[in-house]
């Protein structure tokens, strides 16, 4: 909790890493995607945390996980190159979408309507997906490097904006694909992305060790961050992973969440942070300055 920076819950329910974490519409379940393939669901209550789900199919590990907005499935993308539909009640694989090829997928996003899903690659092109068919609709490219690690929607899924290995942010029409923007700046690889509600600006966070927050009319970039790994609570906080073993400040979620490191950095509404096999449960009193709560080595 804030008023003292303890940590609610730790749980403890995996054999190797957690990679990704994702709150449910209503806040009462948390899902993980892990090194050991399988993807849990855990009840969240002020008494404590209990898996409720486990969810298998994934032959790799599992990078990336977001629930959809009625809460009723969740889209995983892992390392085996696929991005999978779940039934969050039965666990069932409903769809398995395929086509990414590289070293697997990074990122994965439901759209506002819950009509599509976004998805990223180290092949370096992002995918648009028909949650009714699974067909993919469109393969957006543009960007260069080792790969993409993460993309989110605007909140009227007209717009997709990535963040990529070779420094940059590119913003794409949805609908016809094409790259209208590539926002430079960035020093070293770009592993979050998150858009401001009505979709004015956009926030970046890169292993350069900054935020920097780009207006979107002009692709001007109004304000670096130094040594900031925390985005403003009115950005929409992207889902993402990181894409290596070194679960080092990079990562944000989809809450106005936390960060994978040891130290959550927030504004408001709860966090998750971890660091190997645990994930670190805290809830957050509403906050108008960048709180910090230090994670407890266990």
């Amino acid at each position: 909790k804030m008023e003292d920076g303890k940590c609610d819950h730790v749980i403890k329910d995996c054999n190797s890493a957690v990679l990704s974490v994702s709150w449910s519409p209503d806040g009462r379940y948390l899902a993980s995607g892990s090194g050991d393939k399988l993807v849990r669901v855990f009840r969240v209550t002020t008494s404590g945390c209990v898996c409720t789900l486990t969810i298998n199919g994934h032959t790799r590990r599992v990078n990336s996980v977001c629930w959809s907005p009625d809460g009723t499935k969740l889209v995983t993308g892992s390392t085996d190159k696929s991005v999978r539909i779940s039934d969050t009640q039965t666990g069932k694989n409903i769809q398995i979408l395929t086509g990414h090829t590289g070293l697997g997928v990074y990122s994965v996003k439901w759209s506002s309507n819950g009509q599509h899903i976004i998805s990223c690659s180290t092949d370096k092109t992002i995918r648009i997906w028909c949650t009714r068919t699974g067909r993919c609709l469109s393969v957006l490219t543009g960007h260069t490097g080792l790969g993409i690690y993460c993309v989110a929607w605007s909140d009227d899924g007209k717009k997709v904006c990535s963040g990529s290995r070779d420094r940059n942010i590119q913003i794409f029409n949805a609908e016809t694909g094409e790259c209208e923007q590539s926002l430079t700046g960035h020093t070293n690889w770009v592993y979050s992305v998150a858009w401001e509600k009505g979709g004015r600006r956009i926030a970046s966070i890169s292993d350069d060790n900054t935020t920097r927050i780009w207006k979107v009319e002009t692709g001007e970039c109004e304000q670096v961050l130094e040594g900031s790994c925390s985005i403003p609570s009115d950005f929409e906080v992207a889902s993402t992973s990181c894409p290596t073993r070194d679960l080092s400040p990079r990562s944000l979620h989809n809450e106005p969440v936390g960060i994978q490191c040891e130290k959550v950095q927030v504004f408001n509404g709860k966090a998750c942070g971890w660091k190997g096999n645990f994930m670190h449960f805290f809830s957050l009193m509403k906050s108008n300055h960048c709180e910090h709560a230090q994670i407890s080595s266990t």
